[in-house]
């Protein structure tokens, strides 16, 4: 559920900038540069703001938001791992012989 309500509103936000006035390349270019720097996510604002957001864009970031919130608190991936202690207030106690 996660994915597709990413996925929905990428092509919200991707569309808002096409009308914007960004290229179609450029405009999946800007959604995908902004997970991974602070320049990216302000290149995405700045072409928001330029674009307009509208109600379905928002309502769309809104749902994401929920279902993240809903998803948890913790994302683990474990491979091999051992003695590995997840959530909060975990005691563990270790006796090496």
């Amino acid at each position: 559920m996660v994915t597709d309500a990413y996925q929905g509103l990428k092509k919200l936000v991707v569309g808002r900038l096409r009308s914007g006035g960004v290229d179609d390349s450029h405009a999946d270019l800007m959604v995908d540069q902004a997970h991974d720097a602070a320049d990216g996510r302000a290149k995405l604002t700045e072409g928001l703001i330029r674009s307009g957001v509208d109600e379905p864009t928002v309502a769309a970031a809104l749902k994401l938001m929920e279902l993240l919130k809903e998803k948890g608190k913790y994302q683990v991936t474990l491979h091999d791992a051992k003695g590995v202690l997840i959530g909060d207030h975990s005691v563990q106690h270790v006796t090496f012989n």
